[in-house]
C-alpha cells in the first residue's frame, strides 16, 4: 500500500512537472536565449522557448563576420535580420534562425518581451476589418446614390451599403440645353455590429463632380467616419477622414463602369494603446439596368476592398491586413418613374481577408430595402441594409443621402 501510494504520488508530480515545462516554453519568460554561430554552420530553434503571445527582438553581434544569417519568414541576411521583432501567434509558429559565422565573434541573441495573447491579436485584426469594410460600403453607398440620382423619374442604381454602382443618363450631362454639369452631395450611414462583435459607428461623407465627356463625370469625396467595437472582450475606439477621386461612365443606353479610391490614416485606441495606421481602399463596379415584367431592375457585378498597414506600435506589430469582397447581385424599383420608388435589393457577396499568415474566406448573402425621392430640393435617399462582415459577425446599417445637381 506504502509502495502504491508512493507511485502514485510520484506520477503525479511528473505530470505537474512536464505539464509546468509544457506551459513554459509556450510563454515568454522575460530572459533571452543566445548563441554564437561556427564556421560549419549552427542552427537556433526559438520554438523551444518561446511560444504563442511571445515577442522577441533579434540583435546580431558583428553582423560582417557572418557568411550568411536567416531566419525562417523574417529576413535573409545579417544586416536585415538585426533588430527584427517577430510576434508568435499560433502555437504552430516556429522561427528558425540558421548562419554560418567565424566561431567567435559571431552571435545572435532573441530577447523575449510580453506580448499580445491570441484573444488581443484576434480583437485587433476583427475590429480593422470591420471598420475598414463599413467605412468601404458607405462610401460606395454615398457615391451610388449621388450618381443615380441623375435619373430624374426613372430608376436609380443599386446603391445599398456594401454596393457601389452607379448608372448614367444624358440628363446629368452638359449640353445645350442647360443641362447641369456636375452636381454636390452629402450623406450619413450609422452601422450596428452584431454576432462575435458588439458596438457601432458612424460615417458623414459629403462630394462633388464635374462632366469630362458626354458620358463621364469625374468627382472627389470627403469622408469622415467613428466607430467603437468589440471583439472577444476587448474594445476598439477609431476615426478616420478618408479622401480620394471616383469616375463613372455610361456605355451606351443600359451599361455603365464606375470606380472608386480613397486614402485614409485611421487612429485606434484599444486597452491603453494608441496607433495611426494607413488604408487605402477602392471598388469597381458594372452594371447593366433593364426592365423586368414592368419593374425597373438594375444587376451589378463588382469587386471591393481595402489594404491596411499597420505600424510596430500595433498589438499584434507591424504588418499588413487585406480585405476583399466580390458582389453579384441586382436590385429592383417598383415604381420606375414615379416621386418616390421603393427598391428591395439581394446580393451574394464573397469575402477574403489576410492578416499575415491567417486568411479567412466566407461567402454571405446581403439584403437591402429604400426609397429614392426627388424633390424641389434636390434627390433624397434612404436605406437600411444587412449583411454578413465575415462568418458569425453581421452589420445592419441605415442611410441618408442627398443630392443637388449644378
Amino acid at each position: 500500500m506504502r509502495l502504491l501510494t508512493i507511485s502514485t504520488l510520484t506520477a503525479a508530480l511528473c505530470s505537474v512537472g512536464i505539464a509546468a515545462q509544457a506551459a513554459s516554453a509556450r510563454t515568454c519568460d522575460g530572459t533571452s536565449l543566445s548563441q554564437t554561430f561556427r564556421s560549419k554552420g549552427d542552427v537556433m530553434d526559438l520554438r523551444d522557448r518561446y511560444g504563442p503571445g511571445a515577442v522577441f527582438t533579434i540583435s546580431v553581434e558583428n553582423p560582417g563576420t557572418f557568411s550568411s544569417l536567416s531566419i525562417t519568414g523574417v529576413c535573409s541576411s545579417a544586416a536585415e535580420c538585426n533588430g527584427k521583432q517577430v510576434s508568435f501567434t499560433n502555437a504552430i509558429d516556429r522561427y528558425i534562425v540558421s548562419g554560418i559565422g567565424d566561431g567567435l565573434n559571431s552571435r545572435v541573441t532573441a530577447t523575449c518581451s510580453t506580448g499580445p495573447n491570441q484573444a488581443e491579436l484576434d480583437a485587433e485584426r476583427d475590429a480593422i476589418v470591420a471598420v475598414g469594410g463599413a467605412s468601404g460600403n458607405h462610401i460606395g453607398a454615398a457615391l451610388g446614390n449621388a450618381m443615380g440620382a441623375r435619373k430624374s423619374g426613372s430608376a436609380p442604381v443599386l446603391s445599398t451599403s456594401g454596393v457601389f454602382l452607379t448608372t448614367l443618363s444624358t440628363q446629368g450631362v452638359a449640353s445645350a440645353l442647360g443641362q447641369p454639369t456636375g452636381a454636390l452631395w452629402m450623406a450619413l450611414q450609422g452601422t450596428q455590429f452584431g454576432g462575435t462583435l458588439d458596438g457601432s459607428g458612424g460615417e458623414f461623407s459629403i462630394g462633388g463632380d464635374v462632366a469630362i465627356t458626354e458620358n463621364a463625370f469625374l468627382g472627389a469625396v470627403l469622408s469622415y467616419g467613428t466607430y467603437d467595437v468589440t471583439s472577444g472582450g476587448i474594445n476598439y475606439e477609431t476615426n478616420s477622414l478618408s479622401f480620394g477621386p471616383y469616375l463613372s461612365a455610361q456605355i451606351g443606353s443600359r451599361y455603365s463602369i464606375d470606380a472608386y479610391a480613397v486614402l485614409a490614416n485611421p487612429n485606434y485606441t484599444a486597452a491603453g494603446t494608441s496607433y495611426t495606421s494607413r488604408r487605402t481602399s477602392a471598388g469597381l463596379k458594372a452594371s447593366a439596368e433593364y426592365d423586368l415584367w414592368g419593374f425597373a431592375t438594375t444587376s451589378h457585378l463588382g469587386v471591393r476592398g481595402f489594404r491596411e498597414i499597420l505600424p510596430a506600435a500595433a498589438v499584434g506589430g507591424a504588418r499588413e491586413i487585406t480585405s476583399t469582397t466580390a458582389s453579384l447581385g441586382m436590385r429592383v424599383d417598383f415604381a420606375p418613374g414615379a416621386m418616390a420608388r421603393p427598391y428591395a435589393s439581394l446580393a451574394v457577396e464573397s469575402t477574403s481577408f489576410k492578416d499575415g499568415a491567417i486568411r479567412t474566406d466566407s461567402v454571405s448573402p446581403r439584403v437591402g430595402f429604400g426609397v429614392d425621392l426627388n424633390g424641389k430640393l434636390g434627390a433624397f435617399s434612404l436605406n437600411v441594409d444587412a449583411g454578413e462582415v465575415f462568418d458569425n459577425a453581421d452589420a445592419v446599417t441605415f442611410g441618408f443621402s442627398w443630392k443637388l445637381d449644378i
